[in-house]
């Protein structure tokens, strides 16, 4: 049976699965109160208006001596209603993709310069081995805490000192409304790039083309590294960074192939509880416009709706006529949703 939303205002009850046997059709309040009578049961689906709904995989809990579990996967949540919300949802995500850095081996940072400080709620993020703008920056400055002229000032003068060009991600929901002016009387005018941050539940995907997708073993991560190191046109001095992420916890990695079994494009889906993030998808030029990129988002997303996810996120830049970007393309074709754009402004100008 396909899954179908609760719509706002619905009411609707679980389908308990009891420890001792036999099941249960009861409203959704009185799920609190089995569990404080500490009766142990799974929620094995739930009704509304008489279609069966599965509601998303959350982690196993004792209580009272009892398992109290809510399995299997198939929810998709409502889109997000404004950029507060958008930010909320994938704060626990956003947290770990800003400290990916400061999760790979100590000596692997040293050696290509690699760190991560925080500055409230906001994450500098350092890659002196490849020296722009997009690589090191700021992010989430007053996003989740309001930010203050002397924490920016903190922050930017950390940037600052490092000596290479860096940016500062200016978020729409972003507190206090004064940080824009605050950044531009500090010289922060020009923007560096934008990103685009884009939404979509766990409904099934469209149809993917015919590109063989797997995710990457062992025996691949070389082929994977190769691939989407100079997709990005990274120096391959840069290889045992994006090696190491494929070891990360809550990381998957995925290869692409032609149809002679060579690798054509890489990607990976970070995975954080209920939402998952689509990160590092690139194609090999000679393989751009032949569904590679299509192929590699279908299957990190029906990936992720299966491990239990209700929330899928993911950034590009914009597309433009002037720019285009057909990566742009490609995520909207897949169900994503554009919900904010978040300038970053160049921030050469500061100086420790």
């Amino acid at each position: 049976m396909t899954p179908e939303p609760v719509g706002s205002g619905v009411r609707w009850g679980a389908v308990m699965r009891l420890a001792g046997g036999g099941n249960l059709h009861v409203p959704r309040s009185w799920c609190a109160w089995f569990v404080r009578w500490g009766y142990g049961f799974e929620v094995v689906g739930s009704v509304t208006g008489g279609r069966a709904w599965v509601p998303p995989a959350v982690a196993l809990r004792p209580f009272g001596g009892l398992l109290l579990s809510m399995a299997t996967t198939g929810r998709t949540s409502a889109p997000p209603r404004d950029a507060r919300e958008y930010a909320d949802r994938r704060r626990a995500l956003d947290d770990d993709i800003a400290a990916i850095w400061t999760r790979l081996p100590p000596e692997l940072r040293a050696k290509f310069g690699l760190d991560g400080v925080r500055f409230g709620s906001a994450i500098a993020l350092v890659a002196r081995s490849l020296p722009t703008p997009f690589f090191n920056r700021l992010d989430n400055l007053g996003v989740y805490e309001p930010a203050s002229e002397a924490l920016l000032d903190e922050a930017l003068a950390f940037q600052g000192d490092q000596g290479i060009p860096f940016s500062v991600g200016v978020h729409p929901a972003a507190q206090p409304h004064s940080l824009a002016d605050w950044l531009a009387a500090r010289g922060l005018h020009g923007v560096a790039f934008r990103l685009v941050s884009f939404w979509r539940g766990a409904e099934p995907t469209p149809n993917a083309p015919s590109v063989r997708v797997e995710e990457v073993m062992p025996e691949l991560q070389k082929d994977f590294v190769r691939v989407v190191a100079a997709g990005f046109g990274l120096p391959e001095e840069t290889h045992p960074v994006f090696e190491e992420s494929t070891r990360l916890e809550g990381f998957r990695s995925y290869l692409a192939f032609d149809d002679n079994g060579e690798p054509a494009g890489g990607a990976q889906l970070i995975l954080r509880g209920s939402t998952a993030y689509l990160a590092s998808a690139s194609t090999l030029p000679a393989y751009r416009g032949h569904g590679v990129q299509t192929a590699l988002l279908a299957r990190r997303i029906n990936d992720a709706i299966e491990a239990g996810v209700t929330d899928l996120f993911v950034d590009t830049a914009p597309d433009s006529a002037e720019r285009p970007n057909p990566s742009y393309r490609n995520v909207v074709r897949a169900g994503f949703r554009p919900v904010i754009e978040v300038p970053h402004l160049m921030g050469a100008a500061v100086v420790g």
